[in-house]
């Protein structure tokens, strides 16, 4: 939809004066000197502010670009990584009849090897000694026969099928048992990597060059538990610095409606929710293996976006998933980068001066639509001691003795964009982009300073960075005016398609 044709009536002549009109009120009213006092005049229903840029319409045509199959393959989602890496990780299944395993290909799609009837098993990293137990590269059946008949699991090698026996801290503990119980085998030791599937009389052993994946199976759509949570799709355990990380794979579609719930309340308006699925579904394309060394594309945390898998199913919020299905949001046919944030206390800020590069579409614009709500949590203010501002910036790494001077420079919307710090004996400090308000500890970057050399007070406004979408700003402008997503999208995104 074009912001244009939005809203059009006999009216239009009298839209296009109140359009200027408001537009010189918050541009005087939101300037460096006075960003405090945030426009007060009512945004009509169905209005379209004179700074607004058309959203093109979506399509593969002329500013459009239709998905490429790539762009809408299964994520991974980091559930533990890193230092929350596991040792061992539980799976139940609650819908379903059994585990398969196997792994995951280049595209994310499972390739099985062998099935289970289980219903529970763990998956641990494997750092022991075994015992290989007579000849190998047999198949499936006959190495689980195997195993079965002197106790042991199976292990599944580059070359086929083995059968395994105990496992042990040391090499001289295995070669002990080896000797002691007379088995016909040699002591073998796991490399950095191997893994073991565990259930219910099942041991099963990997050191193949793919990552083990495993995936719940049934005739309905399967849903297995981990950490609390449940979720659809499978599950790839990467051994990375001698860590297992945790990784679920899911549909891209299913990925965004285990997002949206914690991203957006459920009971917002569904134009509003479908804005957000949009951001959430683009930011995750756009971000593809930006954690490929530790084999997903992005975390399940704040790092990237919140996910839980179908924990807070929400119909609502599937719903707005549904009715977005597949699309993107692009400029000039490329992806965006769809940042968004709870709320901005007046206006929005261009990315250079938040993230430190620039991004056409991520343009900072007065914003006259979060003061027509309630919003949570948009006004605040925080007192920092002279000595408390010099603590919060040595734990940035900045040498200062206690703070006795503070100076802000603004950007032409009224938001901060650089913060000097100084002390008694002149050492300054400056903190540009983001760090000059979570280098002090606050809200966002809309506010002001007052002090007197031994304490600062910060007021301000929002919550977040203010780059891209406002989450108040799109409820505001679906509750309250009747927008689109399109138009939302329109709004926050300057020149943006829908592809």
């Amino acid at each position: 939809m074009n912001w244009c044709e939005h809203g059009m009536n006999r009216r239009i002549s009298v839209k296009k004066y109140i359009s200027c009109l408001l537009t010189l009120l918050l541009l005087g009213a939101l300037s460096a000197q006075a960003w405090a006092d945030a426009p007060t005049g009512s945004v009509q229903k169905g209005y379209l502010p004179a700074w607004s840029t058309a959203l093109a319409e979506r399509g593969s045509g002329e500013g459009g670009t239709a998905p490429q199959e790539a762009d809408l393959r299964p994520v991974r989602i980091g559930l533990r990584y890193g230092d929350t890496g596991d040792r061992r990780a539980d799976l139940s299944i609650k819908r379903g009849t059994g585990f398969s395993l196997g792994s995951f290909d280049e595209n994310n799609t499972f390739q099985p090897l062998c099935s289970f009837e289980e219903t529970e098993l763990f998956v641990q990293a494997d750092a022991s000694w075994h015992l290989l137990i007579g000849e190998g590269g047999l198949s499936p059946l006959e190495a689980m026969a195997g195993a079965a008949e002197v106790g042991g699991f199976v292990g599944h090698f580059a070359d086929g099928f083995h059968v395994l026996w105990g496992s042990f801290p040391t090499r001289e503990e295995a070669e002990a048992a080896l000797t002691g119980y007379a088995l016909d085998g040699v002591c073998y030791a796991a490399p950095e990597g191997a893994e073991l599937v565990c259930g219910r009389g099942i041991l099963w052993y990997t050191e193949r060059e793919e990552t083990l994946g495993i995936l719940a199976e049934g005739d309905s759509t399967p849903i297995t538990a981990f950490g609390g949570d449940r979720y659809s799709g499978g599950f790839a355990f990467p051994i990375v610095n001698g860590s297992m990380q945790v990784v679920n794979v899911v549909a891209l579609e299913e990925y965004v409606k285990g997002v949206l719930p914690y991203e957006m309340s459920a009971s917002w308006p569904l134009e509003a929710l479908k804005a957000q699925a949009v951001c959430a579904r683009s930011y995750v394309v756009f971000r593809r293996d930006e954690y490929g060394d530790y084999g997903f594309d992005v975390t399940a945390d704040t790092r990237s976006q919140m996910y839980r898998g179908l924990t807070a199913a929400s119909e609502r919020c599937n719903e707005a998933v549904d009715a977005t299905r597949g699309e993107l949001l692009r400029y000039q046919g490329e992806l965006c980068e769809t940042y968004y944030f709870s709320s901005d206390g007046g206006a929005t800020e261009n990315c250079r001066h938040v993230f430190g590069y620039d991004r056409p579409y991520l343009c900072g614009k007065l914003d006259p639509f979060e003061q027509a709500v309630d919003v949570s949590n948009n006004s605040w203010e925080i007192y920092r001691s002279s000595t408390e501002l010099q603590s919060w910036l040595a734990g940035k790494g900045y040498e200062i003795g206690p703070v006795t001077e503070v100076e802000a420079s603004y950007s032409d919307f009224g938001n901060v964009i650089a913060l000097q710090c100084a002390d008694a004996e002149g050492v300054s400090v400056t903190l540009d982009g983001r760090i000059s308000y979570t280098g002090l500890g606050l809200d966002s970057c809309r506010f002001t300073v007052s002090g007197d050399g031994r304490g600062y007070r910060f007021t301000g406004r929002g919550w977040g960075h203010n780059c891209g979408m406002s989450q108040w700003g799109a409820y505001a402008m679906a509750q309250k005016y009747g927008y689109s997503y399109e138009d939302i999208l329109g709004f926050y995104f300057t020149g943006a398609t829908i592809g």
